[in-house]
């Protein structure tokens, strides 16, 4: 019952992409579905928008990276990641996982990069840290990176934090437990 607890509340966050980050998720999300749902077509058009911000070649170089680390990742996991639909600006937790791994990485944050592969569900993850790190760098005429780097955004979003000990719980709830409407 605490599991499925757990997991209610993780889907009450939401996630709003910033639209400078749409050509790079939806190269994940492509890729993520690329067996089941998406082609060879879309891919080139998905290169074709991220080349308007980075250049063609650099698209080009990002597309591949992201096509290798795609597979990496799929092969380091048990389950499929949680992807929304192509040009989707609600994103979901495995996105910003995502996103928050490649930003740490290409900024050499360990710490949260590291989250950021726990969160996704993946142990031995050096060579995707490297693959991450080499999309990030190629990523850096595009402002939306910053937004990944928050350590306090990332443990809320992804409902990992601090422990309260008992009593800690006990004073919090009877601290917030009553109400004062007085002025």
């Amino acid at each position: 019952m605490e599991a499925e607890l757990s997991l209610n509340q993780a889907d009450r966050i939401s996630i709003l992409f910033a639209p400078s980050a749409l050509p790079v998720i939806d190269l994940f999300r492509a890729f993520g579905s690329f067996d089941e749902v998406y082609g060879t077509e879309l891919i080139d058009r998905l290169e074709a928008s991220l080349g308007k911000h980075v250049g063609t070649e650099t698209a080009k170089s990002i597309v591949s990276d992201v096509l290798l680390f795609s597979f990496a990742l799929k092969r380091k996991r048990d389950i499929p990641l949680s992807f929304r639909a192509i040009a989707s600006r609600p994103g979901t937790r495995d996105e910003y996982a995502l996103m928050t791994l490649v930003s740490a990485a290409g900024k050499s944050d360990h710490l949260l990069a590291t989250q950021a592969v726990s969160a996704l569900g993946v142990a031995g993850a050096d060579p995707l840290m490297s693959l991450a790190a080499d999309i990030s760098k190629s990523l850096n005429a595009l402002p939306f990176k910053s937004t990944f780097l928050d350590q306090g955004a990332f443990s809320a979003i992804m409902g990992i934090g601090p422990e309260m000990s008992e009593a800690e719980r006990a004073q919090f709830s009877e601290t917030y437990s009553k109400f004062n409407f007085t002025l």
